[in-house]
């Protein structure tokens, strides 16, 4: 369900009783989950500001229940032909209510950093081509494990090829921290939207 009141304003909320966004650990134990989300999102009509709110309640077959909060605020400082350059706060919280999971379920952990993103326009054949280029920092605190600093770098390259199909491929790096120790992951990926 989605309600626009006005044009820089979007209200979303959702169901779904198999829930994807779940961890892959979860999904190879055979747990499964039903989410439940509630989002408000604003764009000023000049795309300077932006900012985002929302709500995620996963109920998962072991009996864990997960509560996570988002939100942000964006602002673009660069608005070029060809290049847009944006800054983000960016803020988050989850609580988890079963203690023995067999994939990563803090009791309690919260997250703020700063997240900056150009974006670099192409003139191509396609409909549309825009690559991506995410930086991140943050502060990450997991109850019972401190705080710790985080990172993450992607890039991407996004195509609309036409009206009905788009492309996106990508890769990045991230530095993150599980029950107080550090990993370090990378990602590749490739996706593409068909809309009927």
């Amino acid at each position: 369900m989605v309600y626009e009141p006005r044009d820089a304003w979007r209200f979303t909320a959702s169901y779904a009783s198999f829930a994807e966004a779940i961890p892959l650990r979860a999904h190879a134990a055979g747990v499964e989950a039903s989410q439940t989300i509630a989002e408000a999102a604003y764009e000023r009509r000049d795309y300077r500001w932006e900012g985002l709110a929302s709500i995620n309640y996963f109920d998962f077959t072991d009996s864990n229940q997960r509560t996570a909060i988002y939100a942000s605020t964006g602002y673009a400082y660069e608005m070029r032909a060809r290049r847009e350059q944006r800054l983000f706060l960016e803020w988050s919280l989850s609580r988890n209510t079963f203690d023995g999971a067999v994939y990563f379920n803090p009791s309690q952990d919260n997250s703020l950093g700063l997240m900056h993103r150009t974006d670099f326009v192409f003139d191509s054949r396609y409909r549309r081509h825009v690559d991506h280029l995410w930086l991140s920092v943050n502060a990450y605190s997991q109850e019972g494990f401190g705080t710790h600093g985080r990172w993450a770098l992607r890039y991407e390259q996004d195509y609309d090829l036409d009206e009905a199909r788009a492309l996106a491929v990508g890769a990045g790096v991230a530095r993150n921290v599980y029950d107080g120790k550090y990993e370090t992951e990378t990602r590749v990926y490739l996706n593409y939207r068909q809309r009927f």
